[in-house]
């Protein structure tokens, strides 16, 4: 799989490249439980409360369907890939796999889907998103 990259944004088309490090920035956000919001002293994140072994891995794919038949596709791969409690919210689903959290982006006008699952292990993460992947 070319395409699989820890941290990784893939080259090509600006916009390409601006959507995935916008959605990679927010998925991160959202599994860490941090607000993208400017925060006051009030509302800012407690770091430490936020464990420092968290790997993200990511892959893309190019795709040729509309946004549902993508989210469509990626709950089945999900699903297979032994993902639980699926949530799906505008064009990207998530779900649970014990500690790892796994996400699908459907960018259709962009023809892209991509992948991310984040936990406490490097090789988990890469062999959970491998597996979304395989089965989408």
């Amino acid at each position: 799989m070319k395409s699989l990259r820890l941290l990784g944004v893939p080259g090509g088309k600006s916009i390409r490249s601006i959507v995935l490090v916008s959605f990679l920035i927010f998925t991160c956000l959202f599994l860490l439980r941090i607000s993208p919001s400017p925060a006051s002293e009030e509302t800012a994140p407690n770091i430490s409360d936020v464990s420092s072994n968290i790997s993200i891995a990511t892959a893309w794919k190019n795709i040729s369907t509309d946004d549902n038949a993508c989210i469509d596709r990626s709950r089945i791969a999900l699903q297979n890939a032994g993902f639980q409690n699926i949530n799906v919210t505008n064009q990207s689903i998530s779900g649970d796999f014990g500690q790892y959290k796994g996400t699908v982006r459907c960018a259709a006008s962009e023809k892209i889907a991509f992948f991310v699952v984040a936990g406490s292990s490097t090789d988990t993460a890469f062999r959970r998103v491998s597996e979304i992947y395989d089965n989408f």
